[in-house]
């Protein structure tokens, strides 16, 4: 920083020099101090003399140019006095990272005054970085640092001024310690930081989805088992979960799952379930990240899970049903369930009456008093099956299908585990009530969920 007082003390200083002993004698010494270069006289002394002393004048001039030979002729200079002494650069401001990876890093930081904190930095400035994976209090490790010089010309203090640092290891923390070194190579105070690379991912095509359950997913991946070197392994996982793809998609502030072990030798993680479950009914992008020294992830992306089916209609339709010609009857269309997602589902079935403004009927295992049945089957075709095909009710609890001969739902198909992109057609039969309050037509909607095996 300027100080007066320093100011003041060069320059008695110099003015006692104006006024000092004899002239500077010598066979092999020669010293210009004219009124050009640098004020006083030109000063020799014979060999042996003893009592040499320069001459000069306060306030003269104190940059002296000097001359070469060769190769850089004319471009040397020596720096003297008050401009060494009063201008001297501040330490840097403000030392931060703003990017990583698991070789690389971008360093930050709010460039200082040539003159403390005041003024442009000159030509010749440079910031000298060193960077190190190995330190020790009040002692850099210069033995395994890596040098970086970038020109600071022109620039003002509070601009901000970066730096890219490559060839690093992964996981590893480094120290970065900065210096402003002004064109008299007069160094600032260092400053220092540290900064931790990223692990490496997850191995691709080794993520999976080990489990798909109707409110939680466990993923499964490759795990990076100790080698005993820090920079070939990791600290730990995160898996998170989002139904916005992590912010890029509508709705704005969807939450995000996650989940997270410190272990090094796990290789799956859940999330979702109790307290905190995912709504399968909505698509879900999925990433998995390997935890660095600072507990930073770096995620690896696994496919999206949509889970999602269409179906062709939610509304039943049995025609017109006498009575006194029978007391059950089989659709006259049937409804079809395609799985537009891309992972396989379980179809849960259930029904409702759905009459405006009310339905005095209600669903059951067996007709009654405003009391119906409904039953389905998944059966391949174009006409309804035999009425002895259908063994499962519908009604207002939901039931899940299943496989295998005389189960839920089961005919010539089933919807179990219902692969992404295959369809399947659902039949239904309908019983009367034996006695109903309501001689109008009565409407009952149907609901398809998927669940995951």
């Amino acid at each position: 920083m300027r100080s007066r007082a320093i100011f003041a003390a060069a320059c008695v200083f110099l003015a006692s020099a104006a006024r000092a002993g004899p002239s500077m004698t010598s066979g092999n010494n020669t010293i210009a101090r004219d009124a050009v270069n640098g004020g006083g006289t030109f000063s020799s002394s014979g060999s042996g003399a003893g009592n040499n002393q320069l001459t000069g004048s306060a306030a003269e001039d104190v940059i002296i140019t000097t001359s070469a030979s060769g190769a850089g002729a004319g471009n040397n200079r020596l720096r003297a006095g008050w401009s060494e002494l009063q201008a001297y650069p501040d330490a840097v401001a403000a030392l931060y990272f703003s990017s990583s990876s698991v070789s690389s890093g971008t360093v930050q930081w709010t460039t200082p005054g040539y003159d403390g904190g005041s003024g442009a930095l000159q030509v010749g400035t440079t910031y000298f970085i060193r960077v190190a994976s190995y330190t020790v209090p009040d002692t850099f490790a210069f033995a395994t640092s890596a040098n970086v010089t970038i020109s600071t010309s022109g620039t003002s203090p509070g601009f901000l001024a970066t730096a890219a640092m490559t060839a690093l290891l992964p996981n590893t923390s480094y120290y970065v310690q900065i210096w402003t070194r002004d064109a008299d190579a007069n160094l600032s105070a260092p400053f220092r930081s540290t900064y931790t690379t990223l692990a490496n991912p997850p191995p691709p095509g080794a993520l999976e989805f080990l489990s798909v359950q109707a409110s939680s997913v466990v993923v499964a991946w490759a795990a990076q088992f100790p080698t005993g070197v820090s920079s070939m392994t990791c600290e730990g996982y995160t898996l998170l979960a989002s139904s916005n793809n992590f912010g890029a998609l509508a709705p704005a502030g969807a939450p995000v799952f996650s989940s997270t072990t410190f272990s090094v030798l796990a290789s799956t993680l859940a999330v979702g379930a109790a307290g905190a479950p995912l709504d399968l009914s909505n698509t879900y992008y999925f990433a998995v990240g390997s935890l660095n020294w600072a507990g930073q992830a770096n995620y690896a992306a696994l496919p999206k899970l949509n889970f999602q089916v269409r179906q062709s209609t939610g509304l039943l339709h049995f025609g017109a049903i006498d009575p006194f010609v029978a007391l059950s009857t089989i659709s006259t269309s049937s409804m079809v369930v395609t799985n537009i997602g891309n992972w396989p589902v379980t179809l849960v079935l259930s029904a409702s009456t759905a009459t405006v403004p009310s339905s005095p009927w209600a669903l059951s295992t067996s007709s009654g008093v405003d009391t119906v049945a409904l039953l389905g089957v998944w059966n391949a075709g174009l006409a309804g099956p035999a009425p002895s095909s259908f063994n499962t009710y519908i009604t207002t609890v939901p039931r899940v299908s299943q496989t295998g001969a005389g189960n839920n739902y089961v005919g010539t198909q089933n919807g179990f585990q219902l692969a992404p992109g295959a369809n399947i057609t659902l039949w239904f039969r309908f019983f009367l009530p034996t006695t109903s309050s309501t001689a109008g037509p009565e409407v009952i909607q149907l609901t398809s969920v998927p669940v995951y095996p």
